[in-house]
């Protein structure tokens, strides 16, 4: 798990800084549970909290029982969210995840890997 590991901590405080500034963020994530088991517990950040503390609530693809980009889990969000896509951002670092995104409805963004993106959250 050393690649979840390096999660640069100003990440998770970006995801903080969100919330308190009212957005509703969910994760929805192609993950297992024994990646789960530990990002659920307090061993996954320096301040020992679980990543479901950063998120209003986690869409796992072993629970949903489909991955992404298959739009059966798209969906499935959607709907238990009530979320509504055009006016949702929607981060992922997979080409096929984001198009599937746009085809959504969704404003998508894809980062390259290890890009500081903050600043497309900055207010202009």
């Amino acid at each position: 798990m050393g690649f979840i590991k390096d999660l640069p901590s100003y990440k998770l405080k970006m995801l903080d800084d969100l919330k308190d500034q009212g957005y509703r963020l969910y994760l929805l994530s192609n993950t297992n549970p024994i990646i789960m088991k530990w990002a659920l517990s307090s061993d996954f950040s320096e301040e020992k909290r679980s990543l479901s503390d950063y998120f209003e609530k986690l869409y796992l693809s072993y629970q949903i029982g489909v991955v992404k980009p298959d739009p059966e889990i798209f969906e499935f969000m959607i709907q238990d969210s009530g979320l509504i896509p055009s006016e949702t951002l929607f981060i992922d670092d997979g080409k096929a995840n984001t198009d599937m995104g746009d085809k959504f409805g969704f404003k998508t963004y894809q980062p390259v890997n290890g890009e500081d993106f903050r600043n497309i959250f900055d207010k202009k």
